[in-house]
C-alpha cells in the first residue's frame, strides 16, 4: 500500500542515483587555480560523499531487516492457521518480532537524522559557495561563476533546499 504524500520507491531510487552522481562528481573535481576556500568546500564534500555512502548501506540493511520481519509475520500468521502452535508460543514470537520492530524504528530514526544532518551540511556547503559568489571582488574564474548563478536559478525555481 502507498500512501498519497510519500514518494514511490522508483522516485527515491531514482533521487538517490542523482545524489550519488553528483557527489561523486562534486569529490572528482580538481581546481585549476589556487583558492583555499574552493579546496575546503571540495575536501567538505568529499566527506559528505562517505557519510552518504554510510547512510545508503545503513538504509539497505533496515530495508532487508524490514522484508524479513515482514516474511516472519506472515510465517506467524499461516502457522496461527494450522493449530499447532500454542497460544503461548504466538505470544512470545509476537514479542520477539515487537521488540525487532522497535530497534528497527530506532534505527530508522537514527538514519533518518543523519539524512537530515547530511542535506543540511550540503546546504550550508552551497549556501557559502553562492555568498562567496555574490559578495563580489573575490577571485573566482567565469565558468565556476556562471555555474554558480544557474545553480541559484535552479534552487529558486523548484524552491529545494538542495537542488543537484
Amino acid at each position: 500500500m502507498q500512501f498519497s504524500d510519500s514518494p514511490s520507491i522508483k522516485e527515491l531510487s531514482i533521487n538517490v542515483q542523482k545524489v550519488i552522481r553528483f557527489l561523486r562528481n562534486a569529490s572528482n573535481l580538481t581546481l585549476d587555480f589556487q583558492n583555499e576556500f574552493f579546496e575546503s568546500k571540495i575536501e567538505l564534500i568529499k566527506k559528505h560523499r562517505k557519510e552518504f555512502h554510510s547512510i545508503a548501506i545503513k538504509t539497505i540493511d533496515q530495508c532487508s531487516n524490514l522484508a524479513r520481519f515482514g516474511e516472519e509475520l506472515m510465517i506467524l500468521i499461516e502457522s496461527c492457521n494450522d493449530g499447532s502452535i500454542s497460544n503461548q508460543d504466538i505470544s512470545e514470537y509476537l514479542r520477539t518480532l515487537l521488540n525487532d520492530a522497535e530497534r528497527n524504528k530506532i534505527a530508522i530514526e537514527d538514519i533518518n537524522s543523519n539524512i537530515n544532518s547530511l542535506v543540511c551540511n550540503m546546504s550550508n556547503i552551497y549556501n557559502d559557495l553562492a555568498k562567496y559568489d555574490l559578495n563580489g571582488g573575490n577571485n573566482i574564474d567565469t565558468k565556476t561563476s556562471d555555474e554558480l548563478k544557474k545553480t541559484e536559478l535552479r534552487k529558486k525555481y523548484y524552491k529545494g533546499p538542495l537542488i543537484l
